[in-house]
Formats: structure tokens, sequence, C-alpha cells
């Protein structure tokens, strides 16, 4: 998680935001992109992970 602490007030834990979600992007390919199976596998594992951590859904293109 990347984040930094937000309005630190007297008697107050602080409030972490995370901006993670701000700073990366799905991975999208192309029918014409050649890839071999780990580099596939990465852009998957990158791919859902974005999806259960940042809501992302797919695009629907093809």
């Amino acid at each position: 998680m990347t984040g930094r602490v937000h309005k630190l007030e007297d008697d107050k834990a602080p409030v972490i935001v995370d901006n993670s979600c701000k700073l990366f992007r799905p991975i999208l390919i192309a029918k014409a992109d050649k890839l071999d199976p780990d580099t596939a596998a990465q852009i998957l594992v990158h791919n859902e992970t974005g999806r259960r951590a940042c809501g992302w859904e797919p695009t629907g293109k093809k």
C-alpha cells in the first residue's frame, strides 16, 4: 500500500490515505501482442489485484 498520513490532529489517530489506485492502471494488451506465458501470468496477477483492490472493471474491448 502506498499512502501518507493525512490530517494529524491533537489527540486523534492519524488517517492513512491510500493513493495506490491513483498510481496504477490495468495493463491492456492487443490481439497482435506476442506474450510468453510468464508475462501473460504476471499481467493477469496485476489486473486481478487491481480489480480486487481498486474495483477495476473489464473494458469489454476486443
